[in-house]
């Protein structure tokens, strides 16, 4: 947005720019008030607006203030405007190199005179004794002598949107009452003066129409002409908020219609809307339809990477939220997939009550004007954008008459059959103002030219009668969902609960096959070499040698004292030493590499490795730049497995635990991969960070931060297992999580087959299993093994939890600490998310938090805005709760260790108003003992719709078998003879239990609850 003046039509054009872009804003849950934007705001204000906001709010001048007063600002001139007869309107004046220099004609304003008041004068030139002309402002003759405008078209052009009867603002033409009689035809209430057709000629201008006599007009027939002046129709207007989402209709009809005697005299082809649509038995079967035409150009467009270019169709629409291009512009341009990023978008279709969540491409593509000047944007790839469709009718004689005066945008106006209608790009809202330029100027009673670097956009609307209904629909507008907004509907959504089907990834495939392509094992090194699962194979990054130069003096720079950079030499020494990292000898200027920029992560509380690097593989060179992370398949995500591996873990008499050393860096990464992960050190620490001060290293084994390498790693380790037959090879690869070992054992004798075993196997892969740990006391031993291979902390982590070995307890894991803040929508949600719970051992309480939640998005609170006295209260009592259950131990062993104990898995539901929970118990029995243990919960927050009581348990009861299906699946347990699912609803017993015809909603729910592979006895 520019500076503004004092002009009145800047003062409109500024805030209506200003409002396009913040309900943009606001229409995606961005915060528009701050002081950073009211001040840049305040500054394009004109002098005369700044004046009047200090006065009202002296220093105090917020983003709403502003939009207010300039509200009311745009309300006055335009109230100005219906009380005077001054107009700003433009005049055709020929395009110069995209700058026109447009001059204003004002209707004179004489003393205190209504416009109603200056006509009648001139309509009865008794009346003055001087003559005057009111579209030329000359005092030499009268209006309907006027030789400059000799046209009824340039007369009307120069009354803008007045009543062509008494040329009044107040009112259209066909609701004036004016009785005056024509001076020339002698017509009543027809027309002024100086626009009577049987004096005057028409012009060639099909933008205006002559009214004639309008009692008589109503039942002349129009013979077939759909031009003539009693077909036209007003339509309604549209809204083009982006607040709502919207489809158009686009409809086979004339872009550029008017009345010209004889209908029109050639065929072409526009982009328009149908807005309506009205049958008249006078029309002899054509429609009526009143057309919106939008605002089209042909453009050039290049890819910079494969440097193909091409003439396309655009669309510019303020509407729309993004830019597109079609598939068809995408294979054109020959852009790359691997170079594109995807995006998930929520579209609505043409009236569709929910959005259609898809997966579109994204990339980059560069835009040249008329002056060859270059603008990269942003654009989506959807399959079309608006259906192909035929030619048709438009007033040729017009087009040609523009034509010769500007420089218009849609060659497509031009009438040449070769070219084609399809629209494939669009511009949105995010670009649009980029190239849409200064005030339209009319050229019709609704059509506008509008200035851009393309040449001159024709847009707005007109009414014609046709024969032809064809008509097409486009989307303006597609809806980015917002992941946070997504995540906290989660905790109330139906289908969600939290325990989900496995679910498959097509890219998942292809990284597994490229993984099973480049593996190789190397016998003399005992090591497995992989390549990346690049996508389709491409390699194409910039170098990011001056980034990672970079980072490399932010290091040296922020360690200068600190004694960590002395670490880091002696741990990139060590590596270099190990083979992990080797020095690039010869760097070819013209060799296709790629360096990783790396911080250090320091953690001295660490047994082992206290400075761990970490590669930036999301680093992109430049704007258009991928970086290594976007060029990679992510691989199989492996995060599921975490709960079973917890339940599990509980059921053995000693637990047990280990994991690799250095497991990323003991996989060999294959050597034509190796130039892409280069680094860059520091020779003489001592020393400033130069070019002569600098060595350049690359990986020789997988880097830690590559988004492929826990994939790699597990991959890697599942292979080698799968080598080797029996049940610690079983054990090991069920119970490994990426580097982690989490497993138990029975007895101490099975404890030293583990460790023996599995240190062997997988020193076969030149993997070392090291820090081990057990609950088992005084043990021979495992205290006999040499320290370096043990940890000797008596509390570890797994999995999130604290596991205390000496008493055999778990406790859960928070980092969230009260200090009497303010209460707020953000605070609630760092709360929740801080708590680790994996179990759902504090469900009751969690719970309690998220309808808290829940109860403040409903109340659409903002992010910051404190909640109620009653909900802080409630909200500090939760956090104290939370805090007592992360002191509060929870018995690790689960089981009963003795012969011939019997299993049963209880699962109990209930609900309330406000959230629906399941919990899972394990009883043990033997002969004369008996064990009860939770091993699994759930609680869910109810929909916001909030459904009966008797669905809210059936929720309950569908949560409650889906948890005992998830822990019989994690347990394996092979001896459990018996499964409850107890609920309290007498009501949803009868729906379980019977066979009638139920609701929708409850027979789907109890469908998969009868769908058990196990027998359950529900009670």
């Amino acid at each position: 947005m520019l500076l503004t003046s004092n002009r009145k039509e800047d003062v409109v054009k500024l805030y209506i720019d200003l409002e396009t872009n913040l309900k943009l804003l606001e229409n995606l849950d961005n915060q528009v008030e701050g002081e950073v934007l009211a001040s840049c705001l305040f500054k394009k204000l004109s002098q005369e607006t700044q004046r009047k906001l200090v006065e009202i709010h002296t220093d105090n001048i917020t983003v709403s203030n502003i939009r207010a007063r300039m509200k009311q600002e745009v309300k006055e001139e335009r109230v100005l405007k219906s009380l005077t007869p001054q107009c700003g309107l433009k005049t055709l004046d020929k395009f110069d190199g995209f700058q026109s220099e447009n001059t204003q004609r004002r209707l004179p304003f004489k003393g205190g005179y209504t416009a109603e008041a200056l006509v009648s004068a001139d309509n009865d030139r008794s009346r003055y004794s001087q003559p005057y002309c009111v579209f030329c402002d000359h005092a030499s003759h009268f209006s309907d002598e006027c030789q400059t405008y000799p046209t009824i078209a340039d007369r009307k052009r120069i009354l803008d949107k007045r009543c062509y009867v008494c040329t009044s603002r107040k009112h259209p033409t066909h609701h004036c009452q004016n009785a005056s009689k024509c001076y020339h035809c002698g017509k009543i209430g027809s027309h002024y003066r100086a626009l009577c057709p049987d004096k005057f000629p028409r012009g060639n201008n099909p933008g205006f129409r002559s009214y004639g006599n309008r009692r008589q007009e109503s039942q002349r027939p129009n013979n077939g002409n759909p031009y003539s002046s009693n077909n036209l129709i007003e339509t309604q207007e549209v809204s083009t908020s982006p607040v709502s989402v919207e489809t158009q209709e686009v409809s086979n009809s004339n872009p550029i219609v008017g009345e010209i005697q004889g209908g029109p005299s050639s065929v072409n082809a526009g982009v328009y809307s149908n807005s309506s649509s009205i049958s008249n038995k006078a029309n002899q079967g054509n429609n009526h339809h009143a057309f919106v035409y939008f605002q089209t150009a042909t453009i050039t467009v290049l890819n910079k990477d494969s440097n193909r270019v091409c003439e396309v169709r655009a669309l510019f629409d303020s509407g729309s939220s993004h830019s597109y291009i079609t598939e068809s512009l995408k294979s054109k341009l020959h852009m790359n997939d691997d170079l594109m990023t995807s995006l998930n978008m929520n579209m609505f279709t043409f009236g569709a009550e929910a959005p259609k969540t898809v997966t579109v491409g994204k990339g980059f593509i560069t835009i040249l004007d008329k002056k060859k000047t270059q603008k990269d944007i942003e654009v989506c790839v959807v399959p079309n954008i608006i259906n192909n469709h035929s030619r048709s009718p438009f007033d040729n004689t017009f087009v040609s008459y523009l034509r010769s005066n500007y420089d218009l945008a849609d060659h497509y106006y031009s009438g040449r059959e070769e070219d084609s209608l399809n629209i494939d790009l669009l511009i949105g809202s995010d670009y649009y103002n980029y190239f849409i330029k200064g005030c339209p100027i009319k050229v019709g009673e609704d059509l506008y030219l509008i200035e851009s670097p393309f040449g001159f956009i024709l847009n707005g609307k007109t009414s014609v009668v046709t024969d032809r209904e064809d008509a097409y629909q486009f989307f303006l507008k597609a809806e980015m969902p917002m992941k946070d907004l997504q995540d906290l509907k989660q905790f109330w959504s139906l289908e969600t609960l939290g325990i989900k089907d496995s679910y498959n990834v097509s890219n998942d495939d292809l990284a597994l096959q490229s993984f099973e392509k480049s593996l190789n094992y190397d016998d003399e090194k005992k090591r497995y070499f992989v390549s990346f699962p690049w996508i389709n194979d491409c390699r194409d990054l910039k170098s990011n040698h001056g980034i990672a130069v970079g980072c490399l003096k932010t290091l040296a720079r922020r360690h200068k004292d600190d004694g960590i950079l002395k670490i880091c030499e002696e741990t990139f020494n060590d590596q270099i030493k190990k083979g992990v990292l080797e020095e690039v000898v010869d760097d070819r200027e013209d060799e296709l590499c790629h360096y990783l920029p790396y911080f250090a992560i320091v953690d001295e509380k660490r047994e082992t490795t206290k400075v761990r690097f970490v590669m930036n593989a999301s680093c992109r060179g430049g704007k258009n730049g991928h970086s290594l992370n976007d060029m990679l398949y992510r691989g199989p995500v492996l995060l599921e497995n975490l709960g079973s591996l917890l339940l599990r873990f509980r059921l053995n008499k000693f637990g047990v635990i280990a994991d690799l050393e250095k497991a990323f860096l003991n996989i060999g990464l294959n050597n034509e991969d190796r130039d892409f992960t280069r680094i860059v050190w520091i020779k003489d620490i001592n020393k400033e960070v130069t070019q002569n001060n600098i060595i350049i290293l690359r990986h020789t084994r997988i880097p830690f931060g590559v988004n492929s390498s826990p994939f790699l790693l597990g991959a890697v380790v599942s292979t080698h297992l799968s080598k080797f037959s029996g049940e610690i090879p079983t054990q090991l690869k069920r119970d490994i999580y990426v580097d982690n070992v989490i497993t138990g054992v029975e007895t101490e004798e099975e404890l030293e087959k583990l460790v023996v075993t599995s240190r062997d196997l997988f020193d076969q892969a030149s993997l070392n299993l090291r820090s081990w740990a057990t609950s088992i006391k005084n043990s021979k031993f495992f205290n006999n093994l040499d320290p370096s291979i043990t940890s000797q902390k008596e509390v570890q982590t797994v999995l999130g939890f604290s596991w205390d070995t000496y008493n055999d307890t778990l406790i859960v894991k928070h980092s969230f600490h009260y200090k009497n803040e303010p209460v707020t929508k953000r605070l609630l949600l760092s709360a929740c998310s801080s708590f680790y719970d994996m179990l759902g051992f504090w469900s009751p309480i969690l719970i309690t938090l998220k309808v808290l939640i829940q109860k403040a998005w409903i109340e659409d609170k903002s992010w910051d805005e404190k909640l109620s006295d009653q909900d802080s209260v409630q909200f500090v009592g939760i956090v104290s709760d939370l805090e007592s259950a992360a002191s509060y131990p929870i018995p690790r062993d689960v089981n009963l260790h003795m012969p011939n104990v019997e299993y049963e898995l209880h699962a109990f539901s209930d609900a309330c108003i406000t959230s629906y929970s399941a919990v899972v118990y394990l009883r043990c029995t033997s002969s004369d003992q008996t064990q009860v243990n939770i091993v699994f919960a759930k609680a869910r927050v109810a929909p916001k719709e909030r459904p009966t009581l008797p669905r809210l348990e059936l929720l309950g009861a569908l949560l409650a078998f889906r948890c005992l299906k998830y822990v019989v699946s994690s347990l394996n347990l092979k001896l459990a003879h018996k499964y409850y699912l107890w609920c309290d609803n007498m009501t949803v017993l009868h729906w379980i239990l019977g066979d009638k015809i139920l609701p929708t909603f409850v027979q789907n729910r109890v469908r998969e609850i009868k769908s058990s592979s196990f027998k359950i006895d529900f009670r």
